[in-house]
């Protein structure tokens, strides 16, 4: 895109969550390091600079077949991943700053939007607030 300077990457979880629902496996932690990997170095081969973003908690969503053990391990360990990868020029880390610090693998309640999966108002303007602003050149 012309003008563009940054890449946020934020995704990952309908790749854990959307294939139990229809009974396929989650795409693997190592599926999901090597896409990151590969989307950021085209990205850094085009002059951007690349932000990463942990994936966010959803233990006990409401949603058949999205929650399970396997998915939420994978999370963990390309959350993990994320935090301590060279790969991007900078990381937010939007698990931390929307986790229940009760239940880790679970959104605050004052965040939740109700199904345990996605974040109400408060949840999105806390995820935003998480971006450091000078990773942008603000």
């Amino acid at each position: 895109m012309p003008g563009a300077t940054h890449v946020l990457f934020h995704f990952g979880l309908n790749d854990l969550g959307l294939p139990g629902m229809t009974g396929e496996p989650p795409a693997t932690a190592e599926d999901l390091i090597a896409g990151y990997t590969a989307l950021a170095a085209k990205a850094c081969s085009a002059g951007l600079t690349t932000i990463g973003t942990t994936m966010g908690p959803y233990a006990g969503t409401i949603y058949p077949g999205v929650d399970s053990l396997e998915g939420r391990a994978i999370r963990r360990e390309v959350n993990d991943w994320i935090r301590t990868s060279t790969v991007f020029d900078a990381v937010v880390d939007v698990a931390a700053a929307v986790q229940d610090p009760d239940a880790p693998g679970s959104i605050r309640p004052d965040l939740d939007s109700g199904d345990h999966l996605h974040l109400n108002d408060e949840g999105t303007r806390t995820m935003a607030d998480a971006v450091d602003l000078t990773y942008l050149g603000l």
